[in-house]
């Protein structure tokens, strides 16, 4: 994000904070001699044409009072779209009955780290059924060294299985909200998902 981007993205946040509204994306377009600015926005219930213009004008009034943009320049501000994805779980609401496309972040890491941990306790719970008297110290090593190969080796296998696991691209209809939850109409079932689980998440709408 170039300056220019980003002072007008910090301006156009602090005004949709102030009207209630969601900053979906800044975007500039053109060059010096012809800079166009767009700002998407929206909010629980959707964005007006009114609304629009309000918050085009309390913008184009600070970035002139700012001195930001010296050359000819034209600001659009309108609502996303319905082909843009989903950015806030507050503009999720107004799309309950639909049809969504979702795609899923991947949860290798945390499968892999999980199975990790069971790794080690299965580990020391194995070293310390196997491991001999104070006699036989000079053989503990050795014992100890086979059965931790072992699991090691079981272990692997575990951890390139949950590595296999892709992100996931799934389509259903959303049914309802629960907190940070959505609850999705999957194959005749309902499906919940944590909105921090979602990479991506656009309508889909019938023609």
């Amino acid at each position: 994000m170039n300056p220019l981007q980003k002072n007008i993205t910090q301006i156009a946040e602090q005004v949709a904070e102030k009207l209630g509204f969601l900053l979906i994306e800044v975007s500039l377009k053109g060059d010096n001699r012809n800079r166009i600015v767009e700002i998407f926005i929206d909010s629980l219930k959707g964005v007006t044409i009114d609304e629009c213009a309000l918050m085009s004008s309390e913008v184009a009034t600070i970035i002139e009072s700012s001195d930001l943009i010296s050359s000819k320049y034209r600001l659009d501000v309108s609502s996303p779209g319905i082909d843009r994805p989903l950015k806030f779980l507050e503009q999720f609401p107004k799309h309950i009955n639909r049809k969504f496309e979702l795609l899923l972040k991947d949860s290798s890491n945390e499968t892999e780290q999980q199975q990790s941990a069971e790794i080690n306790s299965d580990l020391k719970q194995s070293a310390e059924k196997h491991l001999p008297g104070n006699n036989d110290l000079a053989d503990v090593n050795s014992k100890t060294g086979e059965i931790r190969k072992n699991v090691l080796g079981d272990s692997k296998a575990g951890i390139q299985k949950s590595k296999s696991i892709k992100t996931q691209k799934i389509t259903g209809k959303l049914l309802r909200i629960e907190g940070q939850s959505l609850i999705f109409s999957l194959n005749n079932s309902e499906t919940k998902i944590n909105f921090n689980n979602i990479k991506t998440a656009r309508v889909l709408i019938s023609f």
